[in-house]
């Protein structure tokens, strides 16, 4: 179990295992802007943390060793997702030519690839690593639920408004089914 807590200093990262508590990252040491996003096979974690400015992502190891700044030309958007396979981590965010979502390798570093023009944000992998959902532009208090393929490639979905005070959007643990937080008129 991950979690994110605060505690004189800013919010930091901690994990609980066997009834052991082990704090990951010090808020002190930046705060985090949200909750990491832990790999499927529980071992590494991902973060957004501001640093020299910019959104920055960041992975570590579970146990907090072996930092390192990922995508590091972004000026990250909103959360990260992890792939099925633990090969790539989906952001949104800016890489100076305007913002997108993009998609960064964790094998053998790097550049980000960029699957999409346009505000993206907190992006969510299916477990089946078909399709990856995430917020569009914000219009108001809302933003469009928008989908592709791994490989940039749009996927219809209906028309789903997301409520921006929350965007939270989440596949069921080994299916397809998503659940995520409406908009206007519960949609």
């Amino acid at each position: 179990l991950c979690a994110l807590a605060a505690r004189g200093g800013g919010e930091g990262w901690w994990r609980a295992e066997g009834g052991q508590v082990q704090e990951i990252w010090r808020g002190a040491d930046g705060a985090l802007l949200g909750p990491p996003t832990v790999s499927p096979d529980g071992g590494r974690g991902a973060f957004v943390m501001r640093r020299d400015g910019r959104l920055r992502l960041q992975v570590e190891m579970a146990d907090g060793t072996e930092p390192q700044m990922v995508g590091e030309n972004l000026n990250v958007q909103g959360t990260a997702s992890w792939s099925p396979d633990a090969k790539w981590i989906i952001t949104g965010g800016n890489d100076g030519q305007g913002a997108g979502l993009f998609k960064i390798p964790m094998e053998g570093g790097g550049a980000p690839v960029r699957l999409s023009t346009g505000l993206a944000a907190n992006p969510v992998w299916s477990p089946d690593g078909g399709f990856i959902v995430y917020a569009g532009t914000h219009v108001g208090r809302f933003a469009p639920l928008l989908a592709m393929r791994p490989d940039g490639s749009p996927v219809e979905l209906p028309t789903i408004q997301l409520n921006r005070e929350g965007e939270r959007i989440r596949f069921l643990p080994d299916r397809k089914d998503l659940v995520y937080m409406p908009g206007p008129g519960g949609a």
